[in-house]
Order: C-alpha cells, then sequence, then structure tokens
C-alpha cells in the first residue's frame, strides 16, 4: 500500500456487550478491530483459536472466516469496521456474512499496510484503552467532523499497533523485556516498582524505564498497573472474595485507590463489574 493512501476510514465504531456465540464463521467485507474492555472470550480465526482478555486487540482483515465464542459470563467490547483508505466512503456499513456465502469480489478495499493481511493479536494493550473510548463516543458532531476525527484516532492506532508489532519482531532477540514481564506476572501482588526489579534485572532504575518504554511503548509502572487490572477483573468474575481481599492480592495497598483505579479504567465500579460478567 502506498503509504500516501494511508487515510484510514472509519465506517462503524460501537461498544458492545456480547453474551452468545456465534452460530456460524462469518467473513466481512471491511477490517475489523476488536478491543477488549470486560470478560475474556475467544475468536476462532480460520482454524485457529485466539483467546482475547480485557486490553487485548484482535485485527481481522476482509474475506478471512473468523466466529466469536463466548465461554461464560457476558463480555464488552469495542468492535470497528473500516478501511485503511477513504476511497470507498460511500459504502455504508454492512454486515458479515455466513462464510459460504461470502464473495470476495465484493470486498470494499485491499489496501493495508504491511503486516494487516492477516489477523494480528496484542494483549495487554491497555495504552490504547482512552483513544477507542474518544473513538467510540464520536457522534454529536457534524458529519464531515467526525469523520476527520475518527480517521485521525484511527491512524493514530493503526500506526501505533504497526510500531508494537515491529518491536514485537525485535523483543524476540530481547530476553531483558521477557525478564521484566516475567518478574511483573509472578509477583504482580507484591509491592514491586523500577527499583525492585532493577535488581532483579541488573539495570539502574532510571534507565530500565527507559529501556521499557522504547520497547514497549508504554512505561513500566502502566505495564505493571494493566497486570493487576487484568488479575483483578479475573478475580471479581471467578471467586467471591470481598473487594478488599482483591486489592491485597493484586499488589493495591489502599481498597479505596483500587476503586478509583478500576472505575477509571473500565468505566465502573468493582461491584458493578462482578454483577455485570459473573
Amino acid at each position: 500500500m502506498n503509504e500516501n493512501l494511508f487515510n484510514p476510514y472509519v465506517r462503524f465504531c460501537k461498544r458492545r456487550c456480547l453474551s452468545s456465540t456465534y452460530p456460524n464463521q462469518v467473513c466481512a467485507y471491511d477490517f475489523r478491530l476488536f478491543y477488549v474492555l470486560n470478560g475474556s472470550f475467544t475468536v476462532q480465526v480460520d482454524d485457529a483459536n485466539i483467546k482475547l482478555e480485557p486490553s487485548s486487540i484482535l485485527t481481522i482483515p476482509p474475506g478471512t472466516a473468523y466466529k466469536i465464542i463466548i465461554d461464560g459470563a457476558p463480555v464488552e467490547f469495542y468492535v470497528i469496521n473500516f478501511d485503511f483508505d477513504s476511497e470507498h466512503t460511500f459504502i455504508t456499513e454492512r454486515a458479515p456474512v455466513q462464510k459460504e456465502f461470502f464473495s470476495k469480489n465484493e470486498i470494499f478495499s485491499k489496501n493495508c499496510l504491511p503486516g494487516f493481511e492477516q489477523a494480528l493479536h496484542f494483549p495487554h494493550s491497555y495504552e490504547f484503552e482512552n483513544a477507542f473510548r474518544e473513538l467510540g463516543e464520536i457522534e454529536d458532531i457534524s458529519s464531515t467532523d467526525a469523520t476527520n476525527i475518527r480517521s485521525g484516532l484511527m491512524k493514530y492506532i493503526l500506526s501505533k499497533i504497526m510500531y508494537l508489532k515491529i518491536s514485537d519482531n525485535k523483543n524476540s532477540t530481547k530476553p531483558q523485556i521477557q525478564a521484566i514481564k516475567e518478574y511483573v506476572n509472578q509477583n504482580f501482588s507484591q509491592q514491586i516498582n523500577n527499583k525492585i526489579i532493577s535488581k532483579e534485572i541488573g539495570y539502574h532504575p532510571h534507565y530500565l524505564n527507559s529501556y521499557f518504554l522504547h520497547w514497549e511503548g508504554i512505561t513500566l509502572h502502566t505495564y505493571i498497573e494493566s497486570v493487576r487490572l487484568k488479575h483483578a477483573q479475573k478475580l471479581l468474575i471467578t471467586t467471591q472474595n470481598p473487594v478488599y481481599d482483591i486489592a491485597q492480592a493484586c499488589g493495591f495497598v489502599e481498597t479505596s485507590y483500587f476503586i478509583k483505579f478500576f472505575f477509571r479504567h473500565t468505566g465502573m465500579t468493582p461491584k458493578h463489574y462482578r454483577q455485570l460478567f459473573m
């Protein structure tokens, strides 16, 4: 794709709550992007099963068969239908069809950035949440302005995804990054910070954060919070433990801070989240 044509068109963006599995695999006529807010579910893409959890991103190219499988409680996520170019803005939203009835000749646009020709999955994409929320809330302004703002936000999101994809490829040769992530995932319930982790990895605390930010695109603190949030969400819907105990188990010293933190990143209190998804 000529990068000069990279001007995304968002055809549809909604926050969805889903409680039942798709009966069949379907194919879409434009690109699909899912960003998970609450709950976890599986997306069967062709013959592969991809597990999505809170803060996961999944992109699916047009013509690729997929099926959403709900394993338990209802899930909440953003779904975005888009093209990488703005050559087909005259085409309105069109629902996916069962793969047996899909015609590749009717795909809106096959233009895309390199790498997006196949499904891409990025777990722990915590830093995207505000952009998706802003994208989903654009509705009470003129059509032209809305289109331009959505296009700008989508360009940021897709460019950042490409950056993360390149970083992931580089990270395959960066055992320090994997060591940092493993340490956080094993010790998130403890009071960990840059200084503590740096002793384990052997880096200076200030350099450690700069190093992590360079390769991951987010600060180490943000990554730690994303891991804690993911585990808190899991405990809320899989146990009857009091909110206080869950806060402690996920490394939050004060329950009041945990509740404010949880609300800031999910839009609901832990109690409401448990009632909705348990």
